[in-house]
This record gives structure tokens, C-alpha cells and sequence, in this order.
């Protein structure tokens, strides 16, 4: 066996080899193994810092309809004074995304005309999820169908007369009213349930 070169530290002679290889193959690594299971779990860190936020509260939190808005409002282009305007109309959507507060309000809290708030409403309404900030289900829904360019006669007439008909998928008593044969409304009708209310 050939020596390897010595270290001298702190006076004593230490000799390297080359068995560690060996010693590496050689090792019980199955006897390690176990005793690794058997042993007593590392204790979790518990902070005693009440200050510090809970596991839960450090989780990822998806994204809210406000800022998911927001983030659409930064990339479109604004004036500063439709800007206000916009954000006064996201801030004041219900959880489910509907306009409840009259926009003429919205419009003398902002400081502009109502036309204007108009035009803005209009454009956030084509936002991401298409139809929100709508003033009632049946705006909610005819922007979705002017989006997809479903909005022909059939679909705009269940939309605007014949949402508790549809619900009830009394069919008959909208083709009757519509003028139209049945299989127009149920074709209709599949279009409109493909829509987002909320």
C-alpha cells in the first residue's frame, strides 16, 4: 500500500489512505437507516412571538376581484380623471361583482359628469371577467353575449323578458312570446347558460 502524504496538527501525525473509498462501500447503510426512523422526530419550531404571523396567514392568498381589476386598470389607458372615476366604480362592486351603488352618485363623488362615468363603467365592464361591474344580472349577461357576438334576436329577447321563464326552462311560453320555434329557444337557451352570472 502506498502512503499518502502526512499532515502535522497540533503535533500529531495524521495519515491519510486511500480505503475511504471502501469505507464509503463498507458503511451499514441499512443499520443507519433504521436507527434513523427509530429516533425521536426533530422537534418543530414553535415561536413564542406572538407577533409573528400564524403558518396560515404566510399561505398564498389568490388574487381578489379588486385587485385582479386593479391590475387590468393599470394596463389600459386612462386619463387620470377616468382613472379616479374607475377605481371609485371597483371599489364600490359587491363581492359578486355587481355595480349596486348608483353611478350618479359615483359620478358627483368623483367630480365628473355622468356621460363620463358612463364610458368608463363601459369600459370596465369588458374587463376580465367579462360583464363585471354590471347593475343587474340582465346587463351582467347581454355584455357576455355582445362579447362572444352571441347578442341576436332570440338570445336579447330571453335576456331582457324571459330570465324567470329561462330558470324554470319553460320554454314553450318564451317561444310563444318570442314568436320564434322551439328549437331556436333551446339553442338560445344553451347559449345564455354558457354565461357567468356573477
Amino acid at each position: 500500500m502506498t502512503e499518502m502524504p502526512t499532515e502535522r496538527a497540533e503535533g500529531t501525525e495524521v495519515k491519510a489512505d486511500d480505503r475511504s473509498g471502501e469505507a464509503v462501500s463498507d458503511f451499514d447503510w441499512e443499520g443507519y437507516l433504521d436507527n434513523q426512523a427509530a429516533s425521536a422526530p426533530m422537534p418543530s419550531y414553535k415561536s413564542n412571538n406572538e407577533d409573528l404571523p400564524s403558518l396560515e396567514s404566510t399561505l398564498t392568498r389568490g388574487t381578489s376581484l379588486f385587485d385582479h381589476l386593479e391590475w387590468q386598470l393599470k394596463l389600459s389607458h386612462f386619463s387620470l380623471e377616468e382613472d379616479g372615476i374607475a377605481l371609485l366604480i371597483i371599489g364600490n362592486l359587491t363581492p359578486d361583482g355587481y355595480l349596486e351603488e348608483p353611478l350618479a352618485d359615483l359620478a358627483e363623488e368623483a367630480g365628473v359628469t355622468v356621460e363620463q362615468a358612463e364610458a368608463v363603467l363601459a369600459r370596465l365592464q369588458e374587463f376580465d371577467p367579462v360583464g363585471v361591474a354590471a347593475r343587474n344580472l340582465e346587463e351582467c349577461l347581454m355584455i357576455q353575449a355582445r362579447h362572444i357576438g352571441a347578442d341576436d334576436e332570440v338570445v336579447v329577447g330571453i335576456l331582457k323578458k324571459h330570465l324567470p321563464n329561462l330558470e324554470k326552462k319553460n320554454y314553450q311560453a318564451i317561444a310563444k312570446d318570442l314568436n320564434q320555434p322551439l328549437d331556436e329557444i333551446y339553442e338560445a337557451a344553451k347559449v345564455v347558460m354558457t354565461f357567468d352570472p356573477k
